[in-house]
Parts: structure tokens; sequence; C-alpha cells
């Protein structure tokens, strides 16, 4: 009798660790959901918060991690954002769009070495990532690294040919290596109909 009830603890036991986690990952989804609503409304203060208070639930909730750092580089916080990629990609080293936006971050800050690094590492992962490419460019283009920029641009353009920033990045790239004649071809083809301009270009660095 002793040892079945010993038995039925045991199986109480599992079972209640088993609900309780199945009831944190829950409730850590449903704050999540709370960060999200009002990272839309734009009330960013507020959905760090409810991120913040998710990861306290679990502290390996990756989409927890991921929107908080969007919303702090949102928040032009690059610093914040940084570690909670770094923790993204330390939860799941095959998330391309956490090495994406430290790509960007890093180039927003300066770090130009460490962005070609981010943007060389999604790239493995999407070959085809267009702001991969126009990214790790601008970040060459920073060192006055021309060709491997030009080269970067060229293979963005050959993927998405219809972007007009593209041109124009490599447009600036030309004209620092005195290529005016290349440089004023690619401003001509920026400003072609059917181009447009990438929302989402990080063309935003010296």
């Amino acid at each position: 009798m002793c040892f079945l009830k010993r038995i039925c603890v045991l199986i109480l036991s599992v079972t209640l660790l088993v609900l309780g986690s199945a009831f944190a990952d829950e409730t850590a989804k449903e704050v999540l959901n709370k960060g999200l609503k009002y990272a839309n409304d734009s009330k960013f203060d507020e959905a760090i918060v409810q991120f913040t208070k998710a990861i306290s639930i679990d502290p390996k909730y990756i989409y927890a991690y991921y929107n908080r750092g969007k919303v702090y580089a949102l928040k032009g916080n690059y610093d914040k954002a940084i570690l909670d990629y770094t923790k993204v990609i330390e939860l799941n080293p095959r998330h391309f769009r956490a090495y994406n936006n430290l790509c960007q971050d890093y180039l927003r800050i300066g770090n130009n070495d460490q962005a070609i690094l981010d943007c060389t590492s999604v790239i493995k992962l999407k070959p085809n990532l267009v702001t991969a490419y126009n990214n790790r460019g601008l970040a060459y283009r920073n060192k006055r690294q021309y060709a491997l920029a030009i080269l970067d641009f060229s293979t963005a353009i050959n993927i998405a040919p219809f972007m007009s920033d593209l041109y124009v990045n490599r447009a600036i790239a030309y004209f620092a290596i005195k290529d005016y004649g290349k440089a004023k071809a690619d401003l001509h083809a920026a400003g072609s109909p059917g181009l447009k301009i990438d929302p989402k270009s990080s063309d935003k660095t010296q």
C-alpha cells in the first residue's frame, strides 16, 4: 500500500510539473501577445514591459527576446537590441532574421566589421536575401572597400533589379572610385519607371 502510494504521488508530481510547464508557456504567449499589441500601437515602453515579463516566465522564449529587440531598435536603443538578438541566436543559431537585424543595428552604430560578420551569417543561411547583401555592401563602403561593396550591391541588384536604392548605393561606390560613367548609369537606372525605393533600406550611414 505504501509502495502504491509513492507511485501515485510520483505520477501526480510529474503531471503537475507537465501541466505547470504548459500553463507557463501559455501565459508567456499571452503576455507576448499583449506586448505585440502595444508595439503595433507604438506604445513601445509598455511593449517592452510585457516582453520582459514573458521572458521572466520563460527565459528561453525566443519570440519575446526577438520582439523586444525590435522594439528597442525602434526606440533607437541599439545596444539593448543587439543584446536581445544575440540571445535569440544563442537559443537558435539559425535564426537568420536575428542575424539580419544585428547586421542592421551594428551598421547603425558604426560597427562595420561586426555588421559584415553578421550579414555574412545571414547570407550563409539565406543566400538570396537582398537586405543582407545591401547592408554588407554599405558596411564595406563605409570601410572604403569599394570593390567588395560594388560586388554586394551588384549581387543584390541581380536578385532584385527593381529596387532603385540598390542602384543608388552602387552609384555612390562607383563615384568614390571615380568611375563616373558607371555611377551615372546607375543613377539613370535608379530613376527608371518601374523601380521603387526599398522602405527597409539601411542607407542611412555615411
